[in-house]
C-alpha cells in the first residue's frame, strides 16, 4: 500500500506562523493505516510507504496512527480480560 500525503488546504493563509496542536484533514489516511494495522494483527502481511513533500505532515500522521493503534489494542485487551 502506498499512502500519498497531500496538502490539506494550500489556500489557508494566516498572518502568523502557527503550529497546530491538532492534526486536521488527515483522518482518511489515519483510518487507512489503522485498517492495515488490523489486517497485520490478524496475520496478514503489509508494506506501507508514507510519501509526500517535506513538511506536509507525514510524521504527524504516523504518530497519530501509532497513538490510536496502541490505544485501540489496549482497550480491546482490557475488554477481553
Amino acid at each position: 500500500m502506498r499512502l500519498d500525503i497531500k496538502p490539506a488546504n494550500i489556500k489557508d493563509i494566516s498572518e502568523k506562523f502557527l503550529i497546530p496542536e491538532k492534526l486536521y484533514g488527515r483522518e482518511t489516511e489515519v483510518q487507512q493505516l489503522l485498517a492495515a494495522f488490523e489486517q497485520v494483527s490478524n496475520g496478514d502481511n503489509e508494506l506501507i510507504l508514507v510519501a509526500g513533500f517535506s513538511g506536509i505532515g507525514k510524521t504527524a500522521v504516523v504518530l497519530l496512527f501509532t497513538t490510536k493503534a496502541v490505544l485501540n489494542k489496549l482497550l480491546s485487551k482490557n475488554m477481553t480480560e
